[in-house]
């Protein structure tokens, strides 16, 4: 401060003990900054903010302009969990403001919304290319019990959920692909609402049912055995993805119920015949 410039201040005390007016300039910086932490909270406008200080659970960012003072949680800070906030730290970053608690005076904000936020602007671009009935190529990046995951084109993921690998009987998706692997892959659904496209493999050729009429009534073919429960077995017929039920009753002529132990062989096609 210098001699003869005038700056807002903060009335402490009318008059003290020695009859003097008692004032605070960074009370009166805090005030004012507090009430434009206030109007942007009611705006849901982001405020420009560094990485001032770590306390426990989170850091203590410092509003740039009015140098006001807020606590955004670890867990807020980035869109992964991260030990190192280093690389933020004296930064001009983005925050947005949370939560505010006007009888305490503090705040809380986060940086993670202002990411997921632009993440999210970027990802309706990117849905905006692709349509039903595209044809993509995607590279595997994870194997689930419900599915695949592919990445088209390294700007979006897309999922090949389990009954749409193949049209034969597939009990896990590690026996059909592997991580890196590329197949090609028809989009079949797209949900704007929640940044999704579904995919499917099996589409991409004929439904083997569609020759079902070359098979007759009451006449024997040979089938391999796909799998084996308790009360039957699944055979695929040579038609490559056609498979049949085989009833327990089905097996014998005994009255009395076959009992199978549950157990899944899987063989590739093109090394074990048909038998």
């Amino acid at each position: 401060i210098k001699l003869n410039e005038e700056i807002e201040c903060y009335i402490e005390n009318v008059e003290d003990r020695e009859g003097n007016l008692k004032v605070s300039a960074s009370r009166a910086v805090k005030l004012k900054g507090w009430e434009k932490i206030l109007e942007k909270f009611e705006k849901k406008e982001p405020i420009s903010g560094i990485v001032h200080s770590r306390v426990k659970g989170g850091v203590v960012v410092q509003e740039i302009e009015s140098k006001a003072l807020l606590f955004c949680p670890s867990s807020q800070l980035d869109l992964v969990p991260t030990k190192d906030i280093s690389h933020l730290q004296k930064t001009p970053l983005q925050f947005l403001i949370l939560r505010v608690d006007k009888s305490r005076g503090n705040a809380l904000c986060s940086r993670r919304e202002i990411l997921n936020s632009k993440l999210k602007e970027s990802k309706e671009i990117i849905l905006k290319k692709y349509n039903v009935g595209d044809r993509v190529t995607g590279r595997c990046k994870n194997i689930s019990n419900f599915g695949i995951f592919f990445e088209v084109n390294g700007e979006i993921d897309v999922l090949c959920h389990l009954s749409d690998v193949a049209w034969s009987r597939i009990d896990s998706a590690h026996d059909f692909i592997n991580i890196n692997d590329e197949r090609e892959l028809l989009i079949i659904a797209k949900d704007e609402s929640k940044m999704q496209l579904s995919t499917s493999i099996k589409r991409l050729t004929p439904d083997p049912f569609l020759n079902i009429s070359k098979y007759e009534l009451n006449k024997p073919y040979p089938c391999r055995i796909v799998k084996i429960l308790e009360w039957g077995m699944f055979c695929e017929l040579p038609e490559p993805g056609l498979t049949a039920l085989l009833h327990s009753s089905q097996c014998d002529h005994l009255k009395k119920k076959s009992k199978f132990k549950k157990k899944i062989f899987c063989w590739p096609r093109n090394n074990v015949p048909y038998n």
